[in-house]
């Protein structure tokens, strides 16, 4: 995982990373977030 990513065929794409983050009760069982991380497939040279 040299990458980071589990999947050794992913990269980050070097794009701009997004947290998003509900209103409500950051303790509540409802309460979302997401992070959106963008990534390549790595391909290789052949």
């Amino acid at each position: 995982m040299a990458n980071g990513f589990r999947a050794p065929d992913y990269e980050h794409s070097g794009g701009v990373e997004v947290e998003w983050y509900s209103d409500g009760d950051l303790d509540a069982d409802d309460y979302l977030t997401e992070i959106w991380i963008p990534i390549r497939e790595v391909k290789e040279d052949g």
